[in-house]
C-alpha cells in the first residue's frame, strides 16, 4: 500500500532550501525575491485540477477538494472564476 504523500512537507523543505540559496548570509540579497502568495495559490490549485482534466480522470472537483481540503463548491467556484480570467 501506497503511503500519504505530505506535499506541504515537502514544499516546506525545498522552499527552506531555496531561500538559503538565494539568500545566503547577505542581507542585501532579499531584494532578489519575488513572491506572490495569491498567484502561487492558485498555480498549486490549478497543476492539482489540470493534471486530473488532462488524463480525464473521474471526479476530479471532488479529489481537488479533498487534497486541498475545500468545499467541492469552493473548487468548482475557482474553476468557474479561472475560466472568466482567460
Amino acid at each position: 500500500m501506497i503511503k500519504t504523500i505530505n506535499l506541504n512537507a515537502e514544499l516546506r523543505e525545498w522552499y527552506s532550501m531555496r531561500l538559503k540559496d538565494v539568500l545566503g548570509e547577505d542581507p542585501e540579497n532579499i531584494y532578489k525575491l519575488y513572491f506572490d502568495i495569491r498567484e502561487a495559490n492558485a498555480d498549486f490549485f490549478s497543476f492539482l485540477y489540470d493534471y486530473q482534466v488532462v488524463r480525464a480522470w473521474p471526479h476530479v472537483a471532488r479529489n481537488t477538494a479533498d487534497i486541498l481540503g475545500l468545499s467541492e463548491m469552493h473548487v468548482h467556484r475557482l474553476t468557474k472564476k479561472r475560466s472568466r480570467k482567460h
